[in-house]
């Protein structure tokens, strides 16, 4: 890519539109046109303009990394956010070039391919960009028989009837959720205590029933009595003013993992 090239596609990265971008890489590269290199090198050659090189530069945009050091959820978010409407503005500057370009050069053929598979694909990542991620199953409220609730944040976060702060965290099949709490000391002193579950679950084929077993419980690295139960969750919107618990649970007897 040339000189003028370069630096008209850094001025689309930054934001400019496609006139300004122009405007500006003329005012150092007289010569320079959309529709490809210095036409006044060879009057005869009217090289392809740098199709590619858009396409190349939106997927640098695509699969752009956020080096920063971790951040507070909240700031994470906001920060993701940003970062999401930065690439969304890139995509439709470097979307417009590729229109100008087309304009200029409708008797290409060739181009107008080129130029109309990069367009599409340009399309389809935007599209792609403003879908929101697909949550994990365990995300939601889910009840328990006696009517007790568990409720897994998209944030990590977790509740329960459980005083403190928890969250929680999955790996395949292993649920893990970890809780700070306070403690009253004998001494009249209040210190905080971290609880850790460790569970095995399994989630139901339609993502509305959870069964759970707890593998281990500790106290600060003591290692505390699990309870034998192996417990049966339900999604709370899968059950309504027509149907109680036991009538959702019955739905699912047969799916009931072996070792639960």
């Amino acid at each position: 890519m040339s000189g003028a090239e370069d630096y008209f596609s850094g001025l689309i990265r930054q934001g400019y539109s496609v006139q300004d971008a122009v405007d500006h890489t003329r005012n150092y590269f007289p010569e320079f046109s959309l529709g490809g290199s210095d036409k006044s090198v060879n009057p005869e050659t009217n090289s392809q303009p740098s199709v590619e090189t858009i396409a190349a530069a939106v997927a640098q945009i695509l699969d752009k990394e956020t080096l920063d050091t971790p951040d507070s959820t909240g700031l994470a978010r906001e920060k993701e956010m940003i970062e999401e409407e930065s690439k969304i503005s890139a995509i439709v500057s470097y979307s417009e070039a590729i229109f100008h370009m087309m304009y200029e050069r409708l008797s290409e053929r060739k181009i107008l391919i080129s130029a109309g598979v990069v367009l599409g694909i340009i399309i389809l990542s935007t599209i792609a960009l403003s879908i929101p991620k697909t949550l994990d199953p365990i995300v939601g409220t889910w009840m328990k028989a006696d009517g007790q609730e568990f409720t897994f944040s998209e944030d990590s976060s977790y509740f329960d009837e459980m005083d403190g702060d928890s969250t929680w965290a999955l790996n395949g099949s292993n649920l893990v959720i970890s809780t700070i709490t306070p403690r009253n000391n004998a001494n009249g002193t209040t210190s905080n205590v971290l609880i850790t579950q460790e569970l095995r679950i399994q989630i139901s084929d339609d993502n509305l029933a959870l069964w759970m077993k707890w593998d281990s419980i500790t106290v600060n690295s003591d290692a505390q009595e699990t309870p034998d139960d192996c417990v049966l969750l339900l999604k709370e919107n899968s059950i309504t003013s027509d149907s109680s618990f036991g009538q959702i649970s019955n739905l699912y007897s047969g799916s009931k993992p072996n070792w639960c």
